[in-house]
């Protein structure tokens, strides 16, 4: 059983649930305005980051460290950055501060390790939304305001 699952991955990656996230991280990354600015990526290792460096035109990507388990708001840790700071959902609830955020949760579930937030300083942007994908890959966005 095991090598067919193995082999299914080689020949339909579109049927992998690391894949679909992937693509759908791309889509959703996409759409994140101020093309020019750089994303920021501060998500635990092995998450499929490939997805963030296929856009078009292309955008900076670089690296931010995690914040660890320190009590900092989401606006301490963006404060500085030009761009996007991309971080699991979960991250800082409870703990926003005055940010410009854009979620994307996965399945609808804020605790899926494919649920993802988008940070910035909301001196530069005022809109946010939440999208929500489900299963069979719909999405369903809801615009927030002054999060």
């Amino acid at each position: 059983m095991r090598a067919e699952t193995g082999w299914k991955s080689i020949v339909q990656p579109e049927n992998l649930v690391v894949y679909f996230a992937a693509m759908k991280w791309r889509e959703w990354s996409q759409d994140l305005d101020h093309a020019g600015d750089p994303l920021l990526l501060a998500l635990p290792e092995e998450r499929p980051l490939a997805a963030f460096y296929r856009h078009w035109p292309p955008r900076v990507v670089a690296f931010k460290p995690e914040p660890g388990n320190n009590m900092l708001t989401a606006e301490d840790f963006v404060r500085g950055e030009k761009g996007w700071v991309i971080v699991p959902a979960t991250r800082f609830i409870g703990r926003e501060g005055h940010v410009a955020a854009k979620v994307l949760l996965f399945d609808g579930n804020e605790n899926s390790i494919f649920s993802l937030a988008s940070l910035s300083n909301i001196g530069r942007r005022r809109k946010a939304h939440v999208d929500r994908l489900s299963a069979n890959g719909a999405w369903r966005r809801e615009n927030l305001y002054h999060l």
